[in-house]
């Protein structure tokens, strides 16, 4: 067996192997065909409004039985802000012109809820809100308003 061939292939396959590690190869993915049954993203835009510096984006909403569940992302745009949040700072019309006000709030998906009280929003940080809404009497399928303090996101669908 010749050593000297074996010890400059075990030389190549490592220096092949570190030129690869660390020059990876940027591979662009395509579409596998027409009929790829995979879900697509809507790439509509969530409603959104900004005023005093806050951005309100509508996340969307979810109705079970009377009860509707809408989402809002609250972002400040200039600085760190603290708002104090109840029952008078939010409310939904639907498309009839029926007008709902929240039964509660909560922190994202999982937070505690409550009836009122302060959140403190920093600058460039989205935070969740939930509003839960009790007593809707009909199928919703959009709104006209949601309030949600000063935003006011319109003509929404869900």
């Amino acid at each position: 067996m010749n050593f000297s061939i074996l010890f400059k292939s075990i030389h190549v396959f490592a220096y092949s192997t570190i030129f690869c590690l660390a020059y990876p190869a940027v591979v662009q993915a395509s579409p596998l065909s027409s009929s790829n049954h995979t879900k697509q993203v809507s790439e509509k835009a969530m409603p959104t409004h900004e005023t005093n510096g806050i951005l309100y984006q509508f996340v969307g909403c979810q109705q079970s039985g009377e009860n509707l569940t809408c989402g809002v992302l609250l972002t400040t745009l200039t600085q760190d802000f603290g708002m104090y949040l109840t029952g008078n700072d939010a409310r939904i019309i639907d498309l009839a012109g029926n007008q709902y006000s929240p039964r509660m709030f909560q922190f994202g998906d999982y937070g505690r809820q409550f009836l009122s009280g302060r959140i403190n929003l920093v600058k460039g940080v989205p935070l969740k809100i939930v509003i839960h809404f009790q007593g809707v009497g009909t199928k919703m399928n959009g709104a006209s308003l949601l309030e949600l303090n000063q935003g006011k996101l319109k003509n929404l669908s869900f």
